[in-house]
């Protein structure tokens, strides 16, 4: 198939399905409610500019690395650390986010 003839399609189902935010409850496990809410939206961030740089750029880096770049700045902007285990379970948690209350179930 030539590139003439593809349809694209796209989606963003974060910030309009999936809540972003959600992240914050796991991150409040390591360090309180306050400084999980503020390293959340670091992290959303870091995510969305690392995504919109690299696009202007024309280098494709997987979602999954991007967010986990953007993951470590957060944590380096707030002065804390996790263990590689420990921002692995935060990447699950990723998958995982909760969907906003006015979104049906399936």
């Amino acid at each position: 198939m030539s590139t003439k003839n593809r349809i694209v399609l796209a989606f963003d189902a974060y910030g309009t399905l999936l809540s972003t935010e959600s992240i914050a409850k796991e991150l409040a496990t390591h360090f309180g409610k306050e400084k999980a809410g503020t390293i959340a939206q670091e992290w959303r961030k870091y995510q969305l500019e690392y995504t919109w740089r690299l696009n202007s750029m024309g280098q494709y880096t997987p979602f999954s690395t991007i967010t986990r770049s953007s993951l470590s700045h957060a944590l380096s902007e707030a002065g804390v650390s996790l263990e590689e285990k420990e921002k692995d379970d935060l990447m699950k948690a990723y998958n995982t986010l909760s969907v906003f209350p006015d979104v049906p179930p399936l």
